[in-house]
């Protein structure tokens, strides 16, 4: 039985190394330097590509989603923030 605001995440399955590389890098930067970041400034932390970084945001919340949200704007613009 679930006690009221606990939360049972599902197993994280194993994805490419570079991919979970790339996440737990982002979830340190965003760690030490907090706020919400577009992902054209996301891009540019990284140096990866738009497509990639897209990918690694998403695989970023899911390896972390207690600190990490990620919100959709104006023009279908993702922002990943992190909340500690």
């Amino acid at each position: 039985m679930l006690k009221a605001g606990k939360r049972i995440s599902p197993p994280i399955e194993k994805k490419s190394k570079a991919l979970d590389g790339h996440a737990w890098n982002l979830i340190d930067l965003l760690s030490k330097k907090q706020g919400s970041y577009a992902t054209g400034e996301q891009v540019e932390i990284l140096g990866l590509n738009k497509t990639t970084v897209i990918t690694v945001l998403k695989r970023a919340v899911a390896l972390n989603p207690d600190h990490l949200k990620l919100t959709a704007g104006k023009r279908r613009k993702l922002s990943l923030a992190y909340v500690p």
